[in-house]
């Protein structure tokens, strides 16, 4: 039966790679594994677990010590064995975290997530070999650092049998542990005796770090660096994890991950004026990136004039210069190279980040001129993440009631009531390739970022339109958008006219309050057609607007601005009230964020920059007051 020997830390000495390898070598075969490791890196160790549940087949012996992390190796196993005086030690994952309380919280946060998975790994074992524990009462003695002999492993269910101690006083010592004692205090907080004689068993050898969270070697160096960043915990334990304790490794994924977050408030030093300034370099050439990309020249007196006509791969070398960096070779090839991804993983050149800046105002230029006229009659909100936000309306004030001389004031109530929607996220990637930098050409990248931005309003459209169509989306009272019962419906489908739109603004005009009594006397503001329906409407308006106010005393209040949508295909129109005065449609972006977003960061499939386009956008019907539909009809059939 094939057998693999596993000593030493988890995710230092005893890496997943080669244990899966060995796994799907072995696929279908019994596989023995000799276990002792004082733990490591939760992440090995649930990488580990995951690939020896897979296999279905792994027998594992706990040696001498399987603690924090190794438990898990031992948990996946179909058959699990205690050798002669081992121990288990299972405890709560830890980790080191240095800045702000939002910083705390957030590395709380993981460490709960990591909890609760480990819990569910133990559980599952414990109830797989016919024990049963309470997730209360595991959870307390992990808390307390759960120290398990051989036996004790097998009554309370995470092994399977405890191997008998020899009688034979010259029996061969245990394997080696592959790591030093040196003061097991400062690693483990309740030690039991039985730890030290395990200890004086085994052979003596340098102990690398036990963190349950963090690998061994340069660990504290990298937290010290990721710390001075300002990253969270869940990003230095990423940092760790791929670096593998390689302090150099972690260095280049701390300052991809700074320059990611610094988005447009990354600054590029420099002093002076002209184009011997960094900074100024740095805007000229991004103006001149976009002047290619959106096919306009450039401003004419400004520093970017002077670079009009320099190729992309100049202009590359110029900002590496101008950052002290120094220009390895002006071979096409490698200079892209250089200026495109090394550039970019070094925070040298800067020009994949000023590249996505010009693809960023590309596409925000297409967002905004493809926007979506029902953004017009619907509310903006803000949304701090992905759960659903309730739009929550207090009622009218109740009316003020006259106190007799000597009376008492009385109090007065505000009905509530609410509707909720959640923000989705809508992304694509595109690259940016060396050879597009080589050939002097962006057009494919300035295409793909105008596309997204038609793409991102169309999106929000869709969304919008979604929510007003047929008989728009289900309310709170159950009921949908567009009913009887709500006064925002048409008795009968009508062509567009001077009467409809009268029974319209009336509709409107009698709109009640939350409470149902309360008159709100709305305005309209809007009128919503499609197509079919834009010269028909023009034609309603222009009749209102000729008229004297005090002839035909239509809509005094002032005209209606026509909206024209093209995903409304009929003759339905629709009235709309000013969203501040009578809110009905609500939309939101995560964050502060206004729109799609452009990220980049070094391409990994293909040689080059990889850009994405995030929209993190939502929308919801958030009321029914202050709108009204008619289904409409063809106004030539009347």
């Amino acid at each position: 039966m094939p057998k693999l020997n596993l000593s030493g830390v988890i995710g230092d000495e005893i890496q997943p790679g080669p244990v899966k390898a060995f796994l799907e070598a072995n696929a279908g075969v019994g596989v023995d594994m000799d276990l002792s490791s004082f733990g490591g890196s939760v992440f090995a160790g649930m990488e580990l677990a995951t690939a020896i549940r897979d296999h279905g087949n792994v027998s594992v012996r706990v040696t001498a010590l399987a603690a924090s992390a190794a438990t898990l190796l031992l948990a996946a196993a179909k058959h699990a064995t205690m050798a002669p005086s081992s121990l288990l030690m299972l405890h709560r994952a830890s980790s080191m975290t240095l800045g702000t309380a939002a910083i705390h919280r957030k590395s709380a946060e993981v460490l709960d997530t990591i909890d609760a998975q480990v819990l569910d790994l133990y559980t599952a074992a414990i109830c797989s070999r016919g024990k049963t524990i309470s997730p209360q009462r595991l959870a307390a003695l992990l808390d307390s650092e759960w120290w398990l002999t051989g036996e004790e492993a097998v009554s309370n269910g995470l092994a399977d049998t405890a191997e008998a101690a020899s009688s034979d006083p010259d029996a061969p010592v245990r394997a080696s542990m592959n790591f030093k004692f040196d003061d097991i205090r400062n690693i483990y907080r309740h030690p039991p005796q039985a730890l030290f004689a395990l200890m004086a068993n085994c052979e003596s050898h340098t102990m690398p770090n036990p963190n349950p969270v963090v690998s061994a070697g340069n660990a504290r160096a990298i937290f010290d660096l990721c710390n001075v960043a300002h990253l969270t915990m869940e990003e230095t334990a990423s940092v760790i994890e791929k670096a593998d304790a390689d302090l150099n490794k972690a260095k280049d994924i701390v300052i991809d991950m700074v320059a990611k977050k610094a988005g447009d408030q990354r600054v590029i030093p420099g002093n002076g004026d002209g184009l011997g300034n960094p900074n100024t370099l740095a805007t000229a050439i991004g103006d001149v990136l976009y002047a290619r990309m959106s096919n306009q020249p450039v401003k004419a007196g400004t520093p970017a004039e002077d670079l009009s006509g320099r190729s992309l791969l100049d202009l590359g070398a110029m900002l590496l210069q101008a950052r002290g960096e120094k220009v390895r070779s002006w071979h096409k090839d490698r200079l892209a190279t250089q200026v495109l991804m090394e550039g970019g993983r070094h925070s040298t050149s800067d020009f994949p980040f000023l590249t996505q800046q010009s693809g960023q105002r590309i596409l925000l230029d297409a967002y905004t001129a493809a926007a979506s006229p029902l953004k017009q009659i619907a509310r903006q909100r803000s949304a701090n993440d992905f759960r659903g936000l309730a739009v929550g309306r207090i009622g009218e004030m109740p009316e003020l009631k006259e106190v007799k001389e000597g009376g008492e004031v009385t109090y007065g109530s505000r009905t509530e009531a609410s509707e909720a929607f959640r923000v989705r996220t809508f992304a694509r990637i595109f690259s940016i390739t060396r050879e597009a930098i080589i050939n002097d050409d962006l057009s494919a990248f300035a295409d793909s970022a105008r596309a997204w931005g038609i793409a991102a309003s169309t999106v929000e459209a869709n969304e919008l339109y979604a929510l007003i169509a047929d008989d728009g989306v289900v309310m709170q009272d159950g009921l949908p958008l567009w009913n009887s019962v709500h006064g925002n419906l048409a008795e009968a489908p009508s062509a567009l006219d001077l009467d409809g739109l009268s029974d319209g603004r009336l509709a409107i005009r009698n709109t009640r309050g939350i409470d149902g009594v309360t008159p709100l006397s709305i305005p309209p503001k809007y009128l919503i057609v499609g197509p079919a329906n834009e010269t028909q409407a023009e034609k309603v308006l222009t009749a209102i607007a000729a008229a004297r106010v005090e002839d035909a005393n239509v809509f005094s209040g002032g005209k209606l601005t026509l909206l024209v949508e093209p995903r409304i295909t009929d003759f339905a129109w629709y009235l709309a009230a000013d969203p501040s005065q009578a809110e009905a449609l609500s939309y939101a972006y995560l964050g502060g964020n206004s729109g799609p977003d452009l990220q980049s960061r070094d391409g990994w499939t293909t040689l080059g920059v990889e850009m994405r386009a995030v929209h993190d956008f939502g929308a919801g019907a958030t009321g029914f007051r202050g709108v009204f539909k008619n289904a409409g009809a063809d106004p030539a059939e009347d």
